[in-house]
């Protein structure tokens, strides 16, 4: 994934600016290298309103001030990964929250991700592969140890929905497999707050696994 973001980051340089024309030329370098679409449009948006082409000219020429290039190349390596970590994060949570409360949790545990100021946030920032090829399990955990607290704070109808499809979509949707699964839904959310039932799902609990074997048979008696 890191990788991705300094091809991403880099293609910035290259198309950040941005007539129309550079635009597409953004687009589609960007999206071969990451293959993320909605990651790069976030990217070109954010710095598309902040600078003009000029500004990254300057930096290719070496005639922007130091100080206001390092303030530049820092802000544009922080906003792609920001919008990177965020799609990706949302992907991985969207079958539960559904699209708008997932982008919601992830922007808050991304700007809290940021906000961090210890070394592993210093080798995020500085885009270094060789810290992440050796300690992206410990980054991703710190992401999902982020975002906990911005999840919603109740278990509304449309998340038990959104499990419900999944869990009727993996078996055939069918009526009675449709009951058992909001049954067995139901089960969860009597023992798990959504903090929780998160939390345990992406660190593969086999407490929860268990629970979930053990609902499944009770749906069906």
């Amino acid at each position: 994934m890191f990788t991705a973001i300094a091809a991403l980051a880099q293609s910035i340089l290259l198309a950040a600016g941005l007539s129309p024309a550079l635009q597409n030329a953004f687009m589609t370098q960007c999206v071969n290298v990451s293959q993320n679409k909605e990651a790069c449009k976030c990217a070109m948006k954010k710095l598309g309103n902040k600078y003009d082409l000029n500004t990254f000219i300057a930096i290719e020429n070496g005639t922007l001030p130091a100080e206001k290039q390092v303030a530049v190349m820092s802000d544009v390596f922080e906003t792609a990964t920001q919008c990177f970590v965020q799609d990706e994060c949302a992907e991985d949570i969207e079958h539960i929250l559904g699209k708008a409360e997932a982008h919601k949790a992830c922007d808050c545990a991304v700007d809290r991700l940021l906000k961090m100021k210890d070394a592993d946030q210093a080798a995020f920032l500085a885009m270094d592969e060789n810290f992440f090829a050796e300690n992206e399990k410990r980054f991703e955990d710190k992401v999902m140890k982020e975002i906990l607290p911005c999840l919603p704070k109740k278990v509304t109808p449309a998340i038990k929905k959104n499990l419900v499809d999944e869990c009727a979509a993996e078996s055939g949707d069918t009526p009675n497999v449709r009951k058992l699964c909001t049954c067995v839904t139901e089960e969860v959310f009597k023992k798990y707050t959504l903090t929780d039932f998160i939390k345990d799902t992406f660190g593969e609990s086999e407490e929860l696994n268990q629970f979930m074997d053990e609902a499944l048979q009770k749906c069906r008696q």
